[in-house]
């Protein structure tokens, strides 16, 4: 499955790419999540009470969500610790906007880095009216380690669904948890931009 899109679920709003195989063993193995809370931003810093850090899903338009044809240097050769919109997952050699702050877990936001598949499943799910053609399943499960924004270790859980070829159904659920097992981050929502693609497996 490959795509990306952005999410919001009350004061949560997240924005992710990725292209996952059905078998946690092969390639590809790929998903950058950003995303924002408003209410774990520090009253006291200065820095979080930045008016350009508000998250705006109109500035999402227009972004190619499509990833299928991606090589593994695409993905390298893409910053994808930026927190703001501006310049997340831009190429190296684009011009970048100003004011970056090297301390990403300020302002209310926060990074997953998938490093490592762990489990992978692939299901055709009944109840999902999917009219796409020519792939044997809709919905993509699995579980997978990586990093967080200050580089520390965090585990990933998802269910995504491709829910037909407009993407107006589809659907993706993240749970970002840290060393410890505390969850870190979770949303759960239909796409309101971007798209998910099933492919044959």
């Amino acid at each position: 499955m490959t795509g990306g899109g952005t999410l919001r679920a009350d004061d949560r709003t997240a924005a992710f790419l990725l292209a996952l195989a059905c078998d946690d063993d092969r390639r590809p193995a790929r998903l950058e999540l950003l995303w924002r809370v408003p209410g774990d931003r520090d009253p006291r810093s200065r820095n979080d009470r930045r008016d350009d850090w508000d998250w705006d899903d109109h500035q999402w338009d227009g972004r190619d969500w499509e990833v299928r044809n991606w090589r593994d240097r695409d993905w390298d050769d893409h910053q994808w610790d930026d927190r703001d919109w501006r310049n997340w997952g831009r190429h190296r050699n684009e011009r970048r906007g100003n004011s970056r702050d090297n301390d990403e877990r300020t302002g209310g936001w926060g990074r997953f880095h998938l490093t490592s598949v762990t489990t992978a499943q692939c299901l055709n799910d009944p109840s999902v009216a999917n009219s796409r053609r020519g792939a044997d399943f809709d919905t993509h499960k699995g579980t997978g380690r990586g990093l967080l924004a200050d580089g520390s270790a965090a585990t990933v859980e998802w269910t995504l669904v491709d829910g037909g070829d407009n993407g107006r159904r589809d659907r993706a659920t993240f749970t970002v948890r840290d060393s410890r097992g505390r969850v870190v981050f979770t949303i759960s929502d239909t796409l309101p931009r971007g798209k998910l693609r099933s492919h044959d497996s």
